[in-house]
């Protein structure tokens, strides 16, 4: 399994670090009896629900040395399965899903990126209408790198879509917009030398979340946007470094943020909280020698989970999932079945149903882990 300390490098498998038409659509394959059949070099990276009988999760998977395939899989309340998805630069290029968004049955975006013959690399938007997976146009302003990391949708008509674009030497932040017709490009601050957005979340057509880091300084971004433009918020920036990955927002006195901070060597879990006035740290458990929040979902303003990774001191990585409850935040148990275990996102719909998503695996295979939340444990439920 891949390691990386960069959200960045996590989530959209990027080129870059922070410190530096539609085609014929690809099936995964899959048993025809059972639709939870592993799939050789998978990764989950993004997932969201709508019920708790129906849900998506987004990735990438590969055939032996072959590029990376965009990966799309669903659940009916029974079972996860793969829906074809167009990767749209050929069979020739690496492709990847990074984040997922719902707001319907037949309404669904996944963002990601793919690179075209020239080797710039291009954004990636796909849509579910209901019936299929369809490529929609969208903007990749910068001359060689444009990725696509984070989405959230409030209806059919209201989307938003995050990350950056670079030229190579600088990279600047990435807001994407949907009015129901078109994705357009939205101005979006940039603090640093270097900047990226990870996560996106929005509670309402006014009030709207994006997260992510800047440098020099690795320091926490956060911007909001208010209805008429994003601004640029301040937060905390612990120890020797921050970056976000994640942020849920369920009212505009209401958010969380999740990533990590730096001490020397040590990577901690880094949690912010958003009270209506100001961004807040809020105390968290930080298992193991490193770790690391790459999701975070919640539900109302005392249901809140974050999940990732941890590493032990015998170099196995663990899943982690830490729970909000109101006053505390506490570590869940959850499955950890190979010597690699990391979860990249979170999704919720009620306080008896949540999801959560990412790989696992030994030193020769590497497979997608889905874990569900059933209102007393978190168990492993099978996935391709």
């Amino acid at each position: 399994m891949r390691r990386a300390r960069s959200p960045l490098l996590v989530k959209a498998l990027a080129a870059l670090t922070l410190l530096l038409g539609v085609s014929a659509a690809i099936v995964p394959p899959a048993s025809a009896s059972a639709c939870g059949a592993a799939i050789e070099g998978a990764q989950l990276f993004g997932v969201a629900a709508t019920s708790a009988s129906d849900a998506w999760a987004v990735g990438n998977y590969r055939i032996g040395s072959a590029p990376t395939r965009t990966l799309i899989l669903r659940w009916d309340g029974s079972s996860w399965c793969p829906v074809a998805s167009p990767n749209p630069g050929g069979p020739t290029e690496p492709h990847g899903l990074t984040s997922v968004t719902a707001t319907s049955a037949s309404n669904a975006w996944a963002v990601g990126y793919y690179p075209i013959g020239t080797g710039a690399w291009q954004t990636l938007i796909l849509r579910w209408n209901g019936t299929a997976w369809q490529q929609v146009t969208s903007p990749s302003p910068g001359p060689w790198f444009n990725f696509l990391v984070g989405v959230a949708a409030r209806s059919a008509s209201n989307a938003w879509a995050v990350g950056h674009y670079s030229n190579g030497v600088a990279s600047q932040t990435l807001i994407l917009h949907w009015n129901g017709a078109a994705w357009q490009q939205v101005i979006s601050p940039d603090p640093g030398a270097y900047n990226y957005l990870a996560g996106v979340a929005a509670s309402s057509a006014s009030n709207a979340w994006a997260v992510g880091a800047s440098s020099p300084g690795a320091r926490s971004l956060t911007t909001r946007w208010d209805g008429t433009a994003w601004k640029l918020i301040s937060s905390p920036n612990p120890d020797g470094g921050s970056s976000l990955s994640a942020v849920a927002a369920t009212s505009a006195s209401n958010a969380w943020a999740a990533g990590r901070s730096a001490t020397g060597a040590r990577d901690n879990n880094l949690v912010l909280h958003w009270n209506g006035t100001s961004w807040h740290q809020a105390t968290t458990p930080n298992p193991g020698v490193d770790s690391s929040l790459f999701g975070v979902a919640a539900t109302s303003a005392s249901n809140v989970w974050a999940v990732g990774f941890y590493e032990t001191r015998g170099l196995v990585d663990r899943t982690q999932i830490l729970h909000w409850n109101g006053s505390t935040w506490r570590r869940a148990i959850t499955p950890s079945p190979g010597v690699h275990n990391i979860l990249y996102g979170a999704a919720a719909t009620s306080a008896s149903n949540a999801w959560a998503v990412g790989a696992t695996s030994t030193e020769s295979a590497e497979s997608t882990l889905i874990l569900r939340w059933n209102g007393s444990a978190w168990t492993r439920v099978p996935s391709p």
